[in-house]
């Protein structure tokens, strides 16, 4: 939440002004001055610049489309003006405002050390009307959690707050089936899901490459390239496997491999590239270390005219007349 600008004198009224067209960087001006009012002895006329910026925003840009900084100065606004107009005794349109608030983060909380228990109990019963929660546990444990489609976490059994009705539940992944459910969640009340016990199909396989940066390829299609900062886990792996764990990738973990016999095939401009088989045979978690993929080396056959001609090889001089260069990086 953003904190008034006490520094700057405190405007003798916020009016607003027309903004047909949306800024971002104008709305964000316009909350820092009615913030300032509403830390103020002045209060009540915080109130039409809050407004302004709720009525402009909702004109502007259709509530699923807003970005993290449009959504965190709408819930401002809402928050604020919701709170002032309460102050002012005006519950009912305060109730509105958290019941908009909640519309767009149906987890918002208020925090009992800035506002009064008074507003925290509307906000509470607002909320109770129209939120419930549900909470999540899943076998394997942290797994991952979507809701509507969207991503909400992992499933460590913690509320996560939504809109009564039917929400679709999912707990995804790599290597196991999808779990799918249709929960109701009813306003106001906590539904519990779990444990899920999610069924293991497929494998997954954890790739340290030396060096990094090195592409693998899976059946001939690109699974991804390895990174080149080793978490400590993969230079662990890397000590256990007696290779030196300052020469190594990171993992690149390659998920939802079909059981069965798979080529792998390693490669990495100015190495030699590596193919070898891997069986997946059984529905696990895999970790397969490439020791080394040596420098590629060429040879440069040149032929000299007029034979007495100097050559030189990357600014070196190699010798004169015809010559035969062989382990050239």
């Amino acid at each position: 939440v953003l904190a008034p600008l006490f520094c700057l004198p405190l405007p003798a009224q916020v009016t607003g002004r027309d903004l047909p067209a949306y800024s971002l960087a104008d709305a964000e001006r316009l909350l820092q001055a009615s913030l300032a009012l509403f830390h103020s002895s002045r209060q009540a006329e915080s109130i039409p610049g809050f407004s302004e910026i709720i009525d402009s925003m909702r004109l502007s840009t259709p509530a699923e489309e807003l970005g993290a900084a449009e959504r965190r100065l709408l819930l401002t606004c809402y928050e604020h003006r919701a709170r002032a107009l309460f102050n002012q005794g005006n519950s009912v349109e305060a109730g509105h405002d958290l019941r908009s608030l909640l519309s767009l983060e149906p987890g918002f909380h208020l925090d009992p050390q800035q506002v009064s228990p008074k507003i925290i109990r509307l906000f509470n019963s607002v909320r109770d009307e129209i939120i419930g929660s549900v909470t999540v546990s899943a076998i394997p444990p942290h797994s991952t959690l979507v809701i509507d489609g969207v991503e909400r976490g992992v499933t460590d059994g913690e509320p996560v707050f939504l809109f009564a009705g039917s929400h679709r539940v999912e707990v995804r992944r790599p290597g196991y089936d999808p779990y799918l459910q249709l929960v109701d969640v009813p306003a106001g009340q906590q539904q519990v899901l779990g444990p899920v016990a999610l069924l293991r199909t497929m494998a997954t396989c954890r790739f340290i490459t030396m060096p990094a940066g090195v592409s693998v390829y899976i059946d001939g299609a690109l699974a991804g390239v390895t990174g080149d900062r080793p978490s400590a886990e993969a230079r662990q792996a890397a000590r256990e496997a007696g290779c030196n764990p300052l020469d190594i990738s990171d993992f690149l973990l390659v998920p939802d491999i079909a059981l069965g016999t798979h080529q792998v095939e390693f490669r990495k401009p100015c190495r030699v590239s590596l193919s070898k088989e891997l069986n997946f045979d059984q529905p696990l978690d895999y970790v397969d270390i490439v020791r080394r993929l040596a420098p590629s080396e060429g040879t440069i056959a040149v032929h000299a005219v007029p034979p007495e001609s100097t050559i030189f090889l990357d600014g070196d001089k190699v010798g004169t007349g015809d010559q035969l260069l062989e382990r050239i990086l």
